[in-house]
């Protein structure tokens, strides 16, 4: 039996907690399970040295877009602070900034093809 993570967004207030459930979704034909299983595997791994997450966010996005498909990848939260300043190096900021919400815009950054840990 495989199972699908399911991802919602619940809030309460002014905080907003992402809500992970487990899906069963039945049997996957052969040995796909474990082929995906492997990859999100393999896609962990890689997020702590590469830059393979900024792959899944358009070419602007904002730290908060990052931020979440880093949990996605590792199913689980991850401090805010610590997040920014984990990713500091690897992003240069824009000047543009992220319109149309209900609050204050967020600013809008970029990929900084310069960083590396080597």
């Amino acid at each position: 039996m495989s199972a699908i993570l399911s991802l919602a967004w619940e809030t309460e207030g002014r905080s907003t907690r992402t809500k992970r459930q487990i899906i069963e979704c039945g049997d996957t034909a052969f040995d796909h399970a474990k082929m995906i299983h492997y990859a999100l595997g393999r896609l962990r791994n890689k997020l702590e040295w590469t830059d393979i997450a900024f792959n899944l966010v358009p070419e602007l996005f904002t730290i908060k877009e990052l931020q979440k498909v880093y949990e996605v990848i590792l199913g689980r939260e991850i401090l805010d602070m610590q997040f920014r300043r984990d990713i500091d190096r690897m992003v240069i900021p824009t000047n543009q900034r992220r319109t149309g919400a209900g609050h204050r815009p967020a600013r809008l950054f970029r990929s900084n093809p310069g960083w590396s840990d080597r």
